[in-house]
């Protein structure tokens, strides 16, 4: 589906998303009252997906600062220790 047919340009759309009309930024400056109702109608028609979607965001980035614990001491050790490569500055990754 072609979404934009400008001179030299075709814009097309990659995935289908339930109830998802695109509407960009300029159309939202512009015309705030017509694209309103359209944020609105994507978000309910959404919200599943974005919950879901910034559940497991959460989730991976707990578990991979847990894995990640002692590489990321070690690092911090080496450069930012007392006899570190930086030494004590007060600054860690």
């Amino acid at each position: 589906m072609i979404i934009a047919d400008l001179p030299g340009y075709s814009y097309t759309n990659v995935g289908d998303v339930i109830g998802a009309d695109q509407i960009s930024l300029g159309d939202m400056l512009s015309n705030p009252t017509q694209a309103i109702p359209q944020l609105q109608s994507n978000l309910m028609n959404n919200y599943q997906a974005i919950l879901v979607g910034s559940f497991f965001t959460a989730l991976s980035f707990k578990v991979a600062k847990k894995v990640l614990r002692r590489p990321i001491g070690r690092i911090n050790a080496g450069l930012f220790g007392k006899r570190g490569i930086i030494g004590h500055i007060g600054f860690k990754l």
